[in-house]
């Protein structure tokens, strides 16, 4: 990218790639507002929206009113837009360190105006500074503007600063600095192009195979189901660990993805699990995961209460002859999956018998899944995996986003992963 233009007299810029993160400060007044539109001006006016794209934010509402509808603009908040956008460049991050490469994806420069207000929020602080650290290699770019930089929560990663004084710039990077009086700002042509993504309403899906690309050595044997969203450095994978938490249950709406769920760890089990190794049971009313776990790993396949109720009494004395011999059992680990665990519980719970297993979970190979309407955490069944320590996802707004539910789980917000019903 060029450099964008910061004033006439010795017509001075500013590399955003190189030189950035980028601090403008100044007292109120001295024209930082007017300076961060003249950049992003100047980047509409000179690169298309396939080469270049902007996310805007300011603690007043007309800071970037002139910007918007530029097919530039990839986020456009005011003040009461910077949860929101938080998310949008959180979920930016995630998006560009794991998708599929197909092709280079726009620089996207993030703009902030007022960048101590921004900052006072932790979580807004900590993806700020994230992206300070990491966005360069991914292509993402910081532009902001406080009253000094000791305010500024990136102050210490700053590389380039535009001191506004009284009309007057000193833009300095690298040990040297120059003095310009910056442009007024003309006509706003943008260059045509793609139109940007729109980054507030978030990637569509989060795809599974973008779960397995993390670097926290995760053990194998631990079961992919999405991302925590809050976490205080890179998003963090959400999984089922099988040992310290042997049963799951996920709670939600219709099409708010409790069956997309249940197939995502399902996955994960024919992925890290040999035939050998474990074997499933599904409970599925309505026949939605008709298909998908191979035949030679499904040992049973209810579609009716009276079917459920013959298998789990088929599970309940293989399960206790496993606990009388703790110790020395040999076999394949069991997953009991149950989609509609609600629909099942008119004439009483069919998976009662399992109760009395539940607490020695791994000890004999035994995980229990299941999957409902809002409420199910009530049923006696899934309190007892919540007293084992056991957590739940409650499922809400946009499918396949909730939170981690159970005792002692501080309702952290997760996004749960999409796997095709043809995997």
């Amino acid at each position: 990218m060029d450099y964008v233009r910061v004033g006439h007299d010795g017509d001075v810029g500013v590399e955003v790639r190189l030189d950035g993160p980028v601090l403008c400060d100044g007292t109120a007044g001295a024209g930082k507002s007017a300076l961060l539109r003249a950049v992003v001006a100047e980047l509409v006016a000179s690169h298309s929206p396939d080469e270049v794209t902007v996310a805007l934010a300011g603690a007043k509402d007309p800071t970037f009113a002139d910007v918007d509808g530029a097919p530039h603009v990839a986020a456009l908040v005011g003040p009461d837009g910077l949860d929101q956008f938080t998310r949008a460049l959180d979920d930016e991050l995630w998006w560009r360190r794991t998708r599929p490469v197909t092709g280079p994806e726009p620089m996207l420069l993030v703009v902030i105006d007022d960048v101590e207000h921004f900052g006072a929020d932790p979580v807004r602080r900590d993806v700020l500074r994230r992206i300070a650290r990491f966005g360069r290699q991914l292509g993402i770019h910081l532009l902001v503007s406080a009253r000094t930089a000791d305010v500024a929560p990136i102050g210490d990663l700053v590389r380039c600063r535009v001191e506004l004084s009284a009309g007057v710039a000193v833009v300095s990077a690298d040990g040297q600095a120059r003095y310009v009086t910056p442009d007024p700002i003309g006509p706003l042509v943008p260059k045509p192009g793609t139109p940007a993504r729109n980054l507030l309403r978030g990637p569509e899906t989060l795809d599974y195979p973008r779960l397995l690309v993390r670097d926290n050595g995760a053990e194998a044997r631990l079961l992919p189901l999405g991302v925590r969203t809050e976490q205080p450095t890179e998003r963090a994978v959400l999984a089922l660990d099988p040992v310290r938490r042997p049963h799951l249950w996920i709670e939600g709406d219709r099409e708010h993805g409790k069956t997309a769920a249940l197939r995502t760890l399902l996955r994960g089990v024919l992925d890290c699990y040999t035939k050998d190794e474990a074997v499933v049971i599904v409970a599925d009313l309505r026949r939605t995961l008709a298909g998908f776990v191979d035949a030679d790993r499904l040992i049973g396949y209810a579609v009716s209460p009276k079917q459920l109720t013959s298998m789990v009494g088929d599970v309940v004395t293989s399960m206790r002859k496993r606990v009388v011999s703790q110790d020395d059992w040999t076999g394949p680990q069991l997953y009991f999956v149950v989609d509609d665990y609600d629909l099942l519980l008119a004439g009483g719970d069919p998976l009662a018998p399992l109760a009395e297993f539940l607490r020695h979970g791994n000890a004999i190979g035994l995980h229990l899944v299941v999957a409902g309407a809002p409420g199910i955490g009530a049923q006696d069944m899934v309190a007892a995996m919540a007293d084992l320590g056991c957590f739940g996802v409650e499922l809400a707004g946009r499918p396949g986003a909730g939170h981690l539910v159970g005792d002692g789980v501080d309702r952290e917000p997760v996004r749960l992963a999409w796997v095709p019903a043809t995997a």
